[in-house]
């Protein structure tokens, strides 16, 4: 049996144009100006502080910012997550943006040791970590609102890779992990 785990966040970066790159290497890779670590990106504080400059531009944010009785800075993931089970449905589409985010990050690794290294590990992801548990428990139409959206975002962001038999259903939140920001791979 393959396994492998680890911190792949530490090698997937975000580049100045919003696009991901896996970079594989040894050690943590060299970045460029305006390039940040997805272990950096995709933290609950920094989703918080983009979520906060959205939630200014929206006036759907007032009503958020005063069901959580706190400004935009003050605001944070959990009461992101009150609000979107109160039924606050701007604070659902934010954390399904959280989830898009993660899932077209997640695809230049899968693309990576799937097609590039013939590598069936990537079968299987587990995604563990604070952030996900945002949107802990939230469904629409019986599914789980995070992991909906990062699966899409891997599908279609494959399918334009040429990748169209991926199974996206492997793709797993897991129940386990939250202590510590980690995404995790096992073979299929």
């Amino acid at each position: 049996m393959n396994l492998m785990t680890g911190e792949i966040g530490l090698q997937v970066v975000r580049k100045p144009d919003g696009f991901f790159e896996y970079r594989p290497s040894v050690g943590v890779p060299d970045l460029g100006p305006s390039e940040l670590r997805l272990d950096r990106w995709l933290r609950g504080p920094e989703i918080a502080r983009r979520f906060a400059q959205r939630i200014r531009k929206d006036v759907r944010g007032r009503m958020l910012l005063d069901l959580a009785d706190k400004t935009a800075h003050e605001l944070d993931l959990v009461d992101i997550n009150r609000a979107a089970r109160r039924g606050d449905e701007f604070a659902v589409e934010l954390i399904e943006s959280a989830g898009r985010e993660m899932g077209r990050a997640l695809t230049p690794f899968i693309h990576y040791w799937l097609v590039e290294r013939n590598m069936e590990f990537v079968g299987y992801i587990i995604i563990g970590s604070g952030v996900a548990k945002l949107g802990n428990g939230l469904k629409r139409e019986g599914k789980g609102i995070l992991i909906t959206a990062i699966r899409k975002a891997i599908g279609h962001a494959l399918i334009s890779l040429g990748v169209d038999d991926y199974d996206t259903t492997n793709v797993i939140i897991s129940a386990i992990g939250y202590e510590r920001e980690f995404y995790a791979f096992i073979p299929s």
